[in-house]
């Protein structure tokens, strides 16, 4: 069913994706550093924009922006997430990789949720964003960490430039966690388990995603300069709605074959209801996208505070 999921999303998100583009770096050899007080960063010598700023906090930790650090330490955008549910700060390198999470006045450091290393700081939800240890995140991704005195700045060294025991492999071998190194990167804590799922805040090339579930339906809201977009992927079908919450367009994956085709103007009539191949195969499926139309029409969209 995940697969089928998976299938459906990336119909609809891979144009997206190929047109992809940050005002940050995201790559995973170059060396970083921040500099204390200044809403910028630099990979390379290449400027990069923040809207928060880095601080030194009274246990004297280099404490960075969430979102920006993980940029820093080569994470992909969908790598990047909070987790509304567990009030926690997450990142993920590669998809099935292990999970490293923290969350904010609480000193313990996560890795598939299982507590693993007392840190000698707290993460910090300020003014609006989770600020987290800078040293303690960029080591368990294998990262070096120096500070330069003169200039006042954090320094995160290439990926690979740290193998000591704070390493992701390390905490995971010393707390009798499965190492999963995992390929590459897809939406995190799609459980599928029948319940009402976690809230989790990504930023994608779309915008910002608020991903949700409920039962065996993944509702993912994105916040961009058009305005707020909702869709729905369900069992061998994807909805997409206006943030007016009227349906535009719907994927319907053929059970049989995985093939996808996507129905467009399906406000007008149910053009689509009437394919000669769905209506002489799937009569069922029919029923569940007409059922899940009329659930989720005008249903008003609205977003908590997003904290990253």
């Amino acid at each position: 069913m995940l697969l089928k999921k998976s299938v459906l999303l990336s119909v609809f998100l891979c144009g997206a994706l190929l047109m992809l583009s940050s005002s940050s770096v995201y790559c995973d050899e170059n060396e970083t550093s921040f500099s204390i007080g200044v809403r910028q960063y630099l990979i390379n010598g290449v400027v990069n924009e923040m809207d928060a700023e880095p601080y030194i906090d009274d246990n004297g930790r280099s404490m960075v922006p969430f979102r920006y650090l993980g940029a820093a330490l080569g994470i992909p955008q969908d790598g990047v997430w909070w987790c509304e549910t567990a009030s926690s700060a997450r990142m993920q390198k590669f998809a099935n990789a292990n999970v490293l999470s923290v969350k904010p006045d609480d000193a313990q450091l996560y890795v598939d949720d299982i507590p693993v290393l007392q840190m000698d700081t707290i993460p910090v939800n300020k003014d609006g964003r989770v600020y987290l240890p800078a040293r303690y995140i960029a080591e368990a991704f294998g990262h070096s960490v120096d500070w330069d005195e003169n200039a006042n700045k954090v320094i995160i060294g290439r990926a690979g430039s740290y193998n000591g025991d704070r390493t992701l492999e390390a905490l995971c071998a010393n707390n009798n966690i499965a190492i999963q190194t995992g390929q590459t990167q897809t939406p995190p804590d799609a459980s599928g388990n029948g319940t009402t799922g976690p809230v989790i805040y990504k930023e994608t090339s779309e915008g910002i995603e608020v991903i949700t579930s409920e039962g065996t339906t993944y509702i993912t809201k994105t916040v961009s300069g058009n305005g707020i977009m909702m869709q729905l992927a369900c069992d061998n079908f994807t909805l997409n709605y206006t943030s007016a919450g009227k349906p535009y367009s719907l994927l319907v994956l053929d059970p049989a074959n995985q093939y996808g085709k996507v129905y467009s103007g399906i406000c007008d009539n149910n053009e689509w209801s009437k394919d000669t191949h769905l209506r002489s195969e799937y009569r069922q499926l029919i029923a569940d996208i007409i059922q899940k139309y009329k659930e989720y029409e005008n249903r008003p969209i609205v977003l908590p505070k997003i904290p990253y």
